[in-house]
């Protein structure tokens, strides 16, 4: 939160720097939202992961049972 009050304090300040360098701005935003899908996505296959470690314990409890 912190981060993006100073973030947002700097562009207020630097109007002008913004407007010279929004290509460079679109560029570092699609960055951002690439970096976020890829982590979205390594979380999605960690629990995947261990979704499937859990069902393959599972089974093997099961197997002994029988």
């Amino acid at each position: 939160m912190v981060r993006a009050l100073k973030m947002e304090r700097i562009l207020r300040d630097n109007k002008k720097l913004l407007a010279n360098h929004q290509e460079l701005l679109d560029n570092n935003l699609a960055n951002l939202q690439a970096l976020q899908v890829s982590q979205d996505a390594s979380e999605y296959a960690q629990i995947l992961s261990q979704s499937l470690q859990i069902a393959i314990a599972v089974q093997a409890e099961i197997r002994k049972l029988t």
